[in-house]
């Protein structure tokens, strides 16, 4: 079998398990509810599935980034286009 994304040489990766159990699910999910729903639902259920399936689940966690010396989350939209490459 070929190489999936992530592996190299055997290597064990310490996220492998819950990354394989995202994917799955993802997968799953998609399939049984199809495309052209908004992210919403494929949120809701991904959360779900994975729940059940023994992972504790977060969503939609607050992440305190920066990016070049913007705060993507508090900028209004003319500060992102004045730092952004549109000017």
């Amino acid at each position: 079998m070929g190489r999936h994304w992530g592996e190299v040489d055997g290597e064990d990766h310490p996220h492998k398990e819950i990354t394989q159990a995202i994917i799955g699910e993802a997968i799953e999910i998609q399939k049984a509810l199809g495309h052209g729903l908004l992210e919403d639902p494929y949120k809701v259920c991904l959360a779900h599935s994975l729940r059940l399936a023994g992972h504790k689940v977060k969503r939609e966690v607050f992440l305190d980034i920066e990016w070049r010396g913007l705060d993507p989350f508090s900028a209004s939209l003319s500060e992102i286009l004045r730092a952004s490459a549109f000017q």
